[in-house]
């Protein structure tokens, strides 16, 4: 599996230093104040969750859960954590959130994602002929 994220812009230290400093503040128990406070501040009426980077542990996707549930931002996501089991039931309420628009990432290597109302699919091609063999019911390749 190819990740955009390790390379180009994302390789330069002050890039990967702001991603480790994230990292650290979404495992701190004040996460939630912190990050509806900083929407707040920047009023974006649209966001996405991880440029880089997925949910990874279910108290994690809880404190999002919180946070798309007390604000009327638009929030979207990318995540591959739908292929661990524990993960899946959890991203499945934080996808049926009204404004949440979740993706289930899907790749050569999976492309069994479970079929989820609300929920949509893009399949990563790497080249065209990935391309050529993804799902016909993806939303988005």
């Amino acid at each position: 599996m190819s990740c955009y994220a390790k390379s180009g812009f994302f390789r330069m230290p002050s890039t990967k230093d702001a991603h480790e400093k994230n990292m650290a503040l979404s495992q701190q128990d004040d996460f939630v104040p912190w990050m509806l406070a900083k929407l707040c501040v920047m009023g974006a009426p649209v966001m996405r969750v991880h440029v880089s980077g997925d949910y990874y542990s279910a108290e994690y996707i809880r404190k999002w859960q919180q946070i798309v549930s007390q604000t009327a931002v638009q929030f979207y996501s990318y995540t591959r954590s739908w292929r661990v089991p524990r993960l899946l039931p959890e991203l499945m309420r934080l996808g049926a959130a009204p404004n949440m628009h979740m993706w289930w990432s899907l790749d050569k290597d999976a492309s069994d994602a479970p079929y989820i109302s609300g929920i949509r699919r893009a399949y990563m091609a790497v080249d065209d002929d990935d391309a050529a063999i993804a799902p016909p019911d993806c939303d988005l390749v």
